[in-house]
């Protein structure tokens, strides 16, 4: 069954999402876009919304990525200690 499209408000501009996703999950990633894109305003009040948008987006995308990297190390460092105990 088709979800109905979602209406979001990011930046003080109306979105419409025609997501599949569960719509609390929509909320909460718009919402935090929202967020990001308003702290980036007002610590860098010159910026246009565009801009705003793209150095919260960067924002985002950076914490994306170290969290994915602390993943990956923290699954490496699980294997080796699987290895280490399954030699002992």
């Amino acid at each position: 069954m088709e979800q109905e499209p979602i209406v979001v408000i990011i930046a003080g501009k109306r979105y419409i999402l025609a997501e599949q996703e569960d719509p609390e999950h929509i909320k909460r990633i718009t919402d935090l876009t929202d967020r990001r894109i308003r702290e980036t305003r007002v610590a860098n009040p010159f910026l246009d919304r565009e801009e705003a948008a793209v150095s919260a987006a960067l924002s985002i995308a950076d914490e994306l990525v170290k969290a994915n990297n602390e993943i990956l190390r923290l699954r490496k460092q699980r294997g080796k200690q699987s290895e280490a105990s399954e030699k002992t």
